[in-house]
């Protein structure tokens, strides 16, 4: 009965303990990534929001709510944003133009931060 105790204690102390992969409903949301450009090109691989993520760079082919965060970007705009899965990998295409060969990413919930 005892050592039943000791082993609730355990599992309580390291579910307690767990870092939280987002944010909580009252906790603010901080900036995890910038977007820093919009391509208007309609070519494979050009279209689309360039983003700065985690030190890596990516770029998506829609957002949640594209007219809060606009098609003009002078300066980069600070956001919060979950990604989802790969949409379309571009890497494979030639290093002529760096951003192009960023691949695609479905973005799942984004706000922009003040």
């Amino acid at each position: 009965m005892r050592s039943s105790k000791i082993l609730f204690i355990i599992i309580l102390a390291s579910a307690l303990s767990c870092k939280k992969d987002s944010p909580s409903a009252g906790d603010p949301l901080k900036a995890n990534a910038e977007i820093v450009a919009f391509r208007p090109e309609k070519c494979g691989c050009c279209w689309g929001w360039v983003i700065r993520m985690d030190g890596d760079t990516i770029k998506a082919d829609s957002l949640p709510d594209p007219d809060a965060i606009g098609y003009t970007i002078i300066t980069p705009i600070p956001v919060y944003l979950e990604l989802g899965g790969m949409k379309q990998d571009c890497s494979s295409l030639p290093k002529t133009d760096p951003v192009a060969t960023k691949s695609y990413y479905s973005i799942r919930k984004l706000d922009r931060i003040p």
